[in-house]
């Protein structure tokens, strides 16, 4: 009985031996984990460039930006987007006044086929979309109408955020001059004097978005 005893100790010590060596030589593989169901939905402009609104009815008002998380650390998490928008009444403007009108408020044709202010200096002051998707400006066609424009403007809050803001007001006041049309703010309410101190305020570092 011994025999057998001894017999089935060696073969199980054997085992253990075979196993431990095998082991090393074919380690298991990790699975992999699936691809996250969240990830790739939506992106934004590494510019920072809104998103058009949907061109429906049913689709509704919305707020034209959404700037994905940064970093914590990183120098342009502390980067805010200033928007406006120009909303023009009823069927909307042709095309091509307003882009005469973007040009006479100094405006000129830019990266991802949008119109850019650029400063007495070369910096870019402020940039102008479509409002509505797919949001460029350029080409059009000649008998396009356009329903609204999006100024908007990225920076840190402060005496050079202030003075963007101060320039895309003065712009898009100006092009409202030219064509006509309702100006409101980020969240598509209308500008009033409370909302533009707000915005004004929210450029110098002075209070912080609601």
């Amino acid at each position: 009985m011994w025999t057998l005893r001894l017999f089935l100790i060696i073969v199980g010590l054997v085992f253990l031996v075979w196993l431990f060596f095998y082991t090393r030589r074919h380690p298991p593989r990790k699975r992999r984990r699936e691809a996250d169901g969240g990830q790739g939905m939506g992106s934004t402009s590494a510019d920072g460039v809104p998103a058009p609104e949907q061109d429906s009815a049913a689709a509704g008002d919305r707020s034209p930006a959404s700037i994905p998380a940064t970093p914590v650390g990183d120098a342009s998490a502390r980067e805010r987007l200033f928007v406006l928008v120009l909303r023009f009444p009823g069927n909307g403007v042709d095309a091509e006044r307003v882009i005469q009108a973007l040009k006479r408020t100094g405006l000129q044709p830019g990266e991802q086929q949008i119109y850019h202010r650029i400063g007495t200096d070369g910096v870019l002051l402020y940039r102008v979309a479509d409002l509505f998707e797919p949001g460029i400006l350029y080409p059009l066609a000649p008998e396009a109408r356009l329903r609204g424009l999006t100024f908007f403007s990225r920076a840190e809050p402060g005496a050079d955020a202030s003075m963007r803001v101060d320039h895309m007001l003065g712009g898009i006041r100006q092009c409202a001059g030219y064509l006509g049309g309702r100006i409101e703010d980020g969240s598509h309410c209308l500008l009033t004097a409370a909302r533009e101190l707000q915005l004004k305020l929210q450029a110098a570092g002075a209070t912080h978005e609601e």
